[in-house]
């Protein structure tokens, strides 16, 4: 050990002070253990997660299916491996799982609701079938009607839309 003395402030109890420390370049104030330097990093998988949560909930609101789904799930993923060996999460990693979340079952609610209003809505269903004849050059029921035929099974007397 070695011993300093700080001549350059005065103490109102003395007029110098000695201070030691260990000869190991750490700071007093740090114990200089793992532990310590591990919180003040930065996560990168929490930050991760986070953007691409973040990401995910913008796919989902502007109708990008399989953006919303993937950019979801990899941000769920990258949420839960931040975590490690540590008992919380941080907070970017929560953000990150709960924007993923928020944006997987947006989509979800949108698919069924759009299979829905296509299902049991006429104007809708009439919609669909005019953009359906107009990329496959016939009607959606036409097709099921091909598609069932073709593997065997018969459709129902009312046709299936």
């Amino acid at each position: 050990m070695e011993n300093f003395t700080n001549n350059n402030f005065e103490d109102l109890n003395s007029d110098s002070e000695n201070i030691e420390f260990e000869n190991n370049n750490t700071n007093p104030d740090n114990t200089g253990s793992f532990n310590n330097r591990r919180n003040s990093s930065i996560n990168v998988f929490a930050l991760f997660a986070r953007s691409l949560g973040i990401f995910a909930i913008f796919c989902a609101i502007f109708g990008i299916f399989i953006g919303s789904f993937i950019c979801g799930g990899v941000a769920i993923i990258l949420a839960i491996l931040s975590k490690g060996y540590e008992s919380r999460m941080e907070k970017n990693a929560i953000i990150g799982l709960a924007c993923g979340c928020i944006a997987i079952v947006i989509q979800i609610s949108t698919f069924v609701f759009g299979v829905y209003n296509i299902i049991n809505v006429p104007e809708y269903r009439e919609l669909f079938n005019s953009m359906y004849e107009q990329m496959y050059g016939e009607p959606v029921d036409e097709s099921i009607t091909d598609m069932l035929d073709g593997l065997g099974a018969s459709s129902p007397e009312g046709g299936l839309l």
